[in-house]
């Protein structure tokens, strides 16, 4: 009877155990630097805004040289104070052991001195943190404080570090450093040394924003790094993301430009279907969010096509079309480019640099140099001050050029060093400028119209910087917390909580989803909504996309099943879902009419009721 009661109990314990593995369990965290001097004064308001968002934990820094300020002689008084303070609000807190002191710079050459400083701060704070991320990004220079990072070096780092905290508090857990990006040659380099023996878990900042990244990308990102920690039979290891955000900067918009240069060779915007080049079966999607540099509003519509579509593109029907938003394009399919506006149709590259300039692989992604190769055969051409003495590195003001004055407005953002001429142009052909930039000494164009004679046009942006808008940030928001978790996520922290604002144009001023003053954006917002439809003790949501639209559902922990819908542009929908709607909130917590919407958009809304998302026909 004994026995089968054991059975019983265990077979219990199993089920349950299971039932609960893939709840999710405190998911939403947010980066705020409150043991630093500058943000100590907002640190009530801090976690007051952090708890009304449903934010448990809070990720900040512990400064080596804050704490040691001369060798041997240390301070405390401030991580006290901000612990008295977060116990208070219930939030938690994940600190970061960072950085270096004078006399130990860099840290992992001086390892008994950073060994010491962990054991110190580990020993008398072992009661209140039971987490551990050690150090920040040492990938990048500025904070590894030395030329070309290499992960064997943060493995010495990582393995003193980890036999310290283990000693002072053999239950707490270890994080690998958040590295910049998802950058798996250091990674690997770092585990080749050794160092997955001497982490818990996981730890990346899978950052995309520049180029107009996607949300969606960083499942691809978590997908690469399990396939290599699974190499190193690491692969049952937690990840977390300890950053990761889109700053609101201004950018420089190329909608109204755009609108400009097709009206100048006969197009109207109003009047069209764009087409855009997105196939991610082919493992590619180089337009992935139109709205950032604003040619979502060029159109009348927007159309998805392939890569092998492009070669029978009608161009009468589709007479613009939209490759791609950063420098990369498969080079199987350039040809076909070419092809395209020889046909009399034109392309629009609204790049940040050169388009075509990288040729991708779509066998893993890989990319390789190829510099004006294409572009040189289908008559575009550039300098910039490596090429050609004279040209300067950075110009000193953008412009409308003559002619277009009264078309748009422009604002220079980020000085831009790459100009687009007239050299690989053949008789008959023309170039007419779009944008002018240069200094007193030089003149140039950063954007301009190839017309070719008898066929068709392109249309060149070399410093389309993406417009992020506090919407676009909350939408992003929204996004990239259900894609992180769906993909196996534990926890994700955004970056960060306050902006502070010093400079409009500067990214990293930017990042906050609050303002300066603590006033909210809409993301702050976006936060509370997303973590009341998708509360702890939630199931893990599970992703599926049909077309460009993505649909995620899970169910809350009141058995409520929800369905989270968007796409990267405004996308008609087709779907079918079970069950009876029952409510229907944006992102923004806007209700709706409790039908199903017939377009899906970067703003994801939230469906309660309905499950089993599948196409119609």
């Amino acid at each position: 009877m004994k026995l089968i009661v054991k059975i019983a109990v265990l077979s219990y314990l199993i089920c349950a155990h299971f039932a609960q593995a893939d709840r999710l369990s405190e998911p939403y965290g947010i980066c705020a630097h409150i043991s630093r001097s500058g943000e100590r004064p907002y640190i009530d308001k801090t976690l007051s805004a952090a708890k009304d968002a449903g934010i448990s934990w809070i990720r900040t820094d512990l400064d080596w040289d804050g704490m040691e300020l001369q060798k041997g002689k240390w301070e405390f008084s401030h991580i006290d104070s901000m612990l008295k303070k977060t116990k208070a609000a219930n939030v938690k807190i994940l600190p970061i052991l960072v950085y270096t002191v004078p006399w130990a710079n860099p840290a992992y050459k001086h390892l008994d001195e950073w060994g010491n400083y962990v054991k110190t701060v580990v020993s008398r704070y072992k009661d209140d943190f039971d987490f551990w991320e050690v150090y920040n990004e040492p990938n990048i220079k500025i904070f590894w404080k030395e030329d070309s990072p290499k992960g064997a070096d943060y493995a010495k780092l990582l393995e003193r570090s980890w036999r310290e905290i283990k000693s002072a508090d053999p239950s707490s857990k270890v994080l690998y450093s958040g590295t910049a990006g998802v950058p798996l040659d250091f990674i690997e380099d770092s585990l080749k040394a050794g160092a997955g023996k001497y982490f818990d878990i996981m730890n990346i900042h899978p950052y995309n924003w520049g180029g107009g990244g996607r949300p969606e990308a960083i499942a691809g990102e978590v997908e690469k790094l399990k396939k290599l920690m699974d190499r190193y039979g690491i692969g049952d290891k937690p990840i977390w993301i300890t950053e990761v955000g889109w700053p609101t900067s201004a950018g420089a918009s190329v909608e109204e430009p755009a609108i400009a240069a097709l009206k100048r060779i006969g197009i109207d915007s109003s009047k069209i279907v764009v087409s855009v080049v997105s196939d991610t079966k082919a493992g590619y999607d180089g337009v992935k969010n139109l709205d950032y540099v604003g040619l979502d509003k060029i159109s009348k519509s927007v159309r998805t096509v392939s890569l092998a579509q492009i070669k029978s593109l009608d161009v009468k029907k589709f007479p613009v079309l939209i490759p791609s938003l950063n420098e990369s394009f498969p080079e199987k399919y350039m040809g076909d480019l070419a092809d395209y506006v020889g046909r009399g149709g034109t392309i629009i590259f609204p790049t940040n640099g050169l388009p075509l300039f990288y040729a991708l692989s779509l066998e893993g992604g890989a990319r390789k140099t190829v510099g004006d190769l294409y572009l040189k055969k289908m008559g575009v051409a550039w300098e910039t001050w490596w090429t050609k003495k004279g040209v300067p590195e950075k110009e000193q003001y953008q412009k409308p050029a003559p002619g277009f004055e009264s078309d748009f407005n422009f604002e220079m953002t980020r000085p831009a060093s790459r100009f687009l001429t007239t050299a690989a142009l053949k008789n008959g052909d023309e170039f007419i400028p779009l944008i002018e930039a240069g200094t007193k000494d030089y003149k140039g164009a950063v954007a301009g119209i190839y017309k070719f004679k008898g066929a068709g046009n392109i249309i060149v942006f070399t410093n389309a910087n993406p417009v992020i808008t506090e919407y676009n940030q909350a939408q992003n928001l929204a996004a990239a917390y259900i894609v992180a978790l769906s993909s196996g996520v534990d926890k994700m922290f955004w970056y960060n909580l306050r902006a502070g604002e010093w400079k409009a144009s500067d990214p990293e001023a930017n990042f906050g989803i609050v303002h300066k003053d603590m006033s909210p954006k809409p993301a702050y917002k976006a936060m509370q909504v997303l973590s009341s439809v998708l509360p702890e003790g939630a199931s893990r949501p599970k992703i599926s996309k049909f077309g460009s639209v993505y649909v995620a559902e899970w169910t809350r922990p009141d058995s409520v099943k929800v369905s989270a819908i968007w796409a990267p542009f405004k996308t008609k929908m087709n779907l079918l879902f079970d069950g009876n709607v029952k409510s229907v909130v944006d992102f923004m917590g806007k209700s709706y009419p409790t039908s199903i919407p017939e377009y899906a958009s970067a703003s994801p809304f939230y469906i309660e009721g309905v499950s089993n998302a599948r196409p119609k026909d």
